[in-house]
């Protein structure tokens, strides 16, 4: 009893710690999944749309911005492959990350156009950023992309504003000089005639022909004197509606607007070159503006003046849009999350906006300097290298045509992207732009993922690829010679032959007809990409295969694109991880069946069917060994097709001494050909007789206790037998996968004989206690103590239909049977007595489950369900009969020379309500058995 507490106590002990391990794994799996949840939580609040993909361009994680743009959840695309999310542009997206993977250096800034869910494609700044392991190995490429569409919207829009008005501004610019050349030749041919008399006559004539040709370049132009209008080009009548002979003789003032009669005065002043602004009013009361350029000339022997007249409406028109423009660009630089910076090519400056205030926490003093240096010393205060930056800042300044980029790393933690490039009018660099975006929260992201996929995940790098060229017909161009020195080929040896004939198709036929199929969808147009084996001069290698279409300028299919990336080691992986899997979840079912079940022979049968299945092998069994090292098979499970081999004994001389001490070491036999072994001839020949062709063999070992001198309990190991597998259609080659399955089985399968033969020994020790708790050690009957319990369980099953009896039993005269004989004797006599009650009770129908007891001293108890009490009188004359047929000797009875009994029987009735009553009804009974003569059955009334 102590070794089997001892035992369970330590089988509870590992199972509590087996228990805490669990809770512990549960707890830091609860703990990964909520800092998963947190990250997740962090990524989904920046705005900026997040991917973190493998080397193989499957997505790891997305962000709700990233999922938002394709229209689907994030967990719908987590996992999938880019070529799904983007077949259009996955394989530019992939070459783009195997830079970045094989170089190990982020790019940043691309703008470039993304697809979106609703067909339209949105501009982004896009970054790729090298995620690496715990090695510096690059496991895959996190990318931010921003949207800004509407600053290139924009940006668009004032680039077209500008160039139109800057090529109106160019024209106008033009045609105002040449004007004023005009003019200014006019007014100079006109001073000459004045000076020379003898032209005066023919003056009037030169200066109108001069001003004639004034009309070239003006849109109206009048002759005045004061305000009355003298003479009007055709230009000037058809600006205000007229013909020229009906504005002869009327008044500028005439033509003014109500709303410019305040600059009547200047209209009309008598100064030479004045130049003003109005607003005239056209013959129908049409409003307009217009610039007025005056002069005096001579014209008929007087001074007279000329007005040229410009209508403004488009340049005011012009102006507007201008405005317009100007506010668009405030508005644009204002919106933009970017700090933006404009400085002439001397560094001075131009304008910036609120955002590169709020990011460099510019103070209105520093804002409102023009000191260059003041600015400088503000800003290298802050940042972590200000001898680098003010390094970077020089360089820039002296190339006037430089562009640039790099990082800038803040005092505070912060990081920000610097951008510059060259301010452009015309040709002229008039000089710089900056711009400054904070991208410290996508530093910090990219640091999270990378931590947290380093914790999670193992990426498998590809160690293969292939590229080739084909016609749209299939036919081989091209083939790079990667995928040449896989083959063991040249490029004569395939080039201008079907593609579906080289040796890397070789595998099968199924395999060849795919790949035509495939060359025919994507000749028309398809992206096709699937996984398949290739063949290879020395190995054969699983692949990710696609094939992209190549087309010209007309959207004609000219050329195939195959490429392959050999994704055998991720298989590989994939598989051991499902092995993996699969493994852990069979020791857990047989872990669990152990804990649950004590059927031994159940557990042993379950776990070889399971293992055999499992291992895809022909027989899995079980040897245990017997004291002399021979044994036998206790279980098996074996294909119908070979010989079975359960409960066969088998015999082995020179077993014992040459492998029970290494199997107690842990010896594992591992044969992958049975008859190109090392083994004896004698195992070779018994291997064959048994259709073995391979053999994997792990010892099942119990830690044993055993009392020693010395030691009251030590742990000696015990070779209890070897759990086999048996390879019989052919030799196989044992993985360690499968040495491991079997080694981690044989240790489960011990457990499970120990805890097996430690149940048997307790459910004994347990049997023998409640033997000795109820049983009477003298007579072997029920005691009083187990005759109480029954009773009282019996009274509350019965109900008013199911009937209960009660014998009551008393030795007559036994006081002087100990007397006269002795109470050695008497205990004797009791014994006797006891088994007589007991083989008469034997014969009682089954159904009445009774009880016989000793009820206490020579007084004996039996107890009847379902017994009524007809049926109870006739039992107890049958015991009353057998004590006489003993005819045990009794010279001092009153009776009779031989041991009699006395008994009373009763049964519930309606007036009992407790078994007490039912007791003392039967001891009634009993008394006037003994009152009535002794040796005889009294019932109750």
């Amino acid at each position: 009893e102590k070794e089997v507490e001892e035992r369970n106590a330590e089988l509870r002990k590992a199972n509590q710690k087996m228990e805490e391990e669990i809770i512990k794994i549960e707890q830091i799996e609860a703990e990964m999944r909520q800092q998963q949840q947190e990250q997740q939580i962090i990524l989904d609040s920046i705005p900026a749309m997040i991917w973190y993909k493998d080397t193989e361009s499957h997505l790891l994680r997305i962000n709700k911005a990233a999922a938002a743009s394709r229209g689907l959840p994030a967990d719908q695309l987590k996992g999938k492959s880019f070529y799904e999310i983007y077949p259009d542009e996955a394989e530019q997206y992939y070459l783009e990350d195997l830079e970045v993977i094989n170089s190990g250096i982020a790019k940043y800034g691309k703008v470039e156009l993304l697809s979106t869910v609703s067909g339209q494609k949105c501009w982004v700044r896009k970054d790729k950023i090298p995620c690496r392991d715990r090695t510096g190995k690059v496991t895959g490429v996190i990318v931010f992309a921003v949207d800004i569409t509407d600053l290139m919207r924009g940006e668009k829009e004032l680039r077209t504003v500008r160039d139109r008005l800057t090529e109106k501004l160019e024209k106008r610019t033009a045609m105002y000089r040449q004007a004023m050349t005009a003019l200014d030749s006019a007014n100079m041919q006109i001073q000459q005639l004045i000076k020379n008399s003898n032209l005066v006559e023919n003056g009037d004539s030169v200066v109108a022909a001069r001003l004639l040709e004034c009309e070239a370049y003006f849109e109206a132009v009048a002759v005045a004197d004061r305000d009355t209008i003298l003479s009007v080009s055709r230009k000037f009548a058809d600006l205000f509606g007229y013909e020229p002979e009906e504005m002869a003789g009327m008044s500028l003032l005439e033509l003014l607007s109500p709303q410019s009669y305040k600059q009547a005065p200047e209209m009309i002043s008598a100064a030479s070159n004045t130049v003003c602004e109005t607003i005239f009013l056209k013959r129908d009361g049409t409003a307009f503006p217009a610039e007025v350029r005056s002069k005096f000339v001579v014209g008929e022997g007087r001074l007279v003046q000329v007005k040229a007249v410009r209508n403004l409406t488009e340049r005011k028109l012009i102006e507007a849009e201008l405005d317009r423009s100007v506010s668009l660009l405030h508005a644009t630089l204002s919106a933009t999350a970017d700090g933006i910076l404009a400085v002439t090519t001397a560094g001075e400056l131009i304008s910036f906006n609120e955002k590169l205030v709020e990011m460099w926490g510019i103070s209105e003093e520093v804002k409102n300097s023009m000191d260059r240096t003041v600015r400088l010393t503000f800003l290298t205060k802050q940042v972590k290298d200000p001898r680098a930056f003010l390094r970077r800042v020089k360089e820039i300044y002296s190339d006037a045509e430089a562009e640039g980029y790099d990082l800038l790393e803040f005092k505070d933690g912060r990081t920000f992207e610097r951008y510059t490039q060259p301010i452009r009018v015309g040709q002229n660099i008039i000089g710089r732009v900056w711009r400054f975006r904070d991208i410290t929260a996508r530093e910090k992201v990219a640091a999270m993922l990378g931590d947290s996929q380093r914790r999670f995940r193992a990426i498998f790098d590809s160690s293969f690829q292939f590229v080739s060229l084909l016609k749209p017909d299939g036919t081989l161009l091209e083939a790079n010679q990667t995928s040449l020195d896989f083959a063991g080929i040249n490029l004569q040896d395939v080039a201008n032959r079907p593609f579906w004939e080289g040796p890397w198709w070789g595998g099968s036929q199924e395999i060849r007809e795919q790949l035509q199929d495939a060359i025919a969808r994507s000749a028309k147009g398809e992206f096709v990409r699937y996984e398949v084996e290739v063949k290879g001069a020395n190995r054969t290698a699983i692949v990710d295969f696609s094939l992209k279409p190549v087309a010209d300028e007309t959207g004609k299919i000219v050329l195939l694109l195959p490429e392959g990336r050999d994704i055998t080691e991720s298989k590989q992986a994939q598989v051991a991880l499902r092995q993996q899997v699969e493994r852990e979840r069979l020791i857990a079912q047989i872990q669990s069946r152990i804990r649950s079940s004590l059927d031994l022979k159940d557990i042993l049968n379950t776990t070889v069917a399971e293992v055999r299945e499992f291992l895809a092998t022909d027989r899995v069994l079980i040897f245990r060994f017997r004291p002399d090292w021979n044994g036998e098979v206790v279980v098996e499970s074996v294909g119908e097709e070979w010989l079975p081999l359960l409960e066969k004994v088998f015999d082995d001389c020179c077993f014992a001494n040459s492998y029970i001490g290494q199997y107690l070491k842990g010896r594992i036999l591992a044969v992958e050909d049975v008859r190109a072994s090392n083994l004896n001839q004698c195992h070779i020949n018994f291997l064959i007789e048994c259709q073995v062709k391979a053999n994997l063999v792990v010892p099942i070992v119990q830690q044993g206790i055993e009392n020693r001198e010395g030691n009251a309990s030590c742990y000696v190991p015990k070779l209890w037998g070897l759990l086999i597998a048996h390879h019989c259609s052919k030799p196989r080659r044992w993985q360690q996968f499968d040495v491991d399955l079997l080694k981690q089985l044989g240790t489960q399968v011990a457990i499970a004989i120990e805890q097996s033969l430690l149940y048997q020994q307790l459910a004994a020790a347990n049997q023998q206690l409640d033997s000795l708790a109820n049983s009477d050690s003298l007579t072997q009957l029920a005691n009083r103590r187990r005759f109480d319990e029954f009773l009282n369980r019996e009274w509350e099953q019965c109900s008013s239909s199911q009937p209960l009896s009660l014998i009551m039993c008393d030795i007559d005269c036994f006081k002087l049977y100990n007397d006269n004989y002795g109470h050695q004797a008497g205990d004797a006599c009791l014994q006797q007595v006891a088994r007589a009650i007991g083989d008469t009770c034997t014969n009682v129908p089954p159904e009445r489950l009774y009880l016989a007891a000793r009820y206490g001293g020579e007084e004996f108890g039996v107890i009847l369900p379902n017994t009524d009490i007809v049926a109870a009188q006739a039992v107890a004359e049958q015991i009353r009969s057998r004590i006489k047929v003993l005819a045990i000797p009794h010279i001092k009875s009153v009776v009779s020379d031989c041991v009699t009994l006395s008994l009373g029987v009763a049964s519930i009735s309606s007036g009992q309500n407790s078994p007490k009553m039912l007791i003392e009804a039967a001891d009634q009974a009993l008394y006037r058995a003994k009152s009535g003569g002794r040796d005889r059955v009294a019932v109750s009334q």
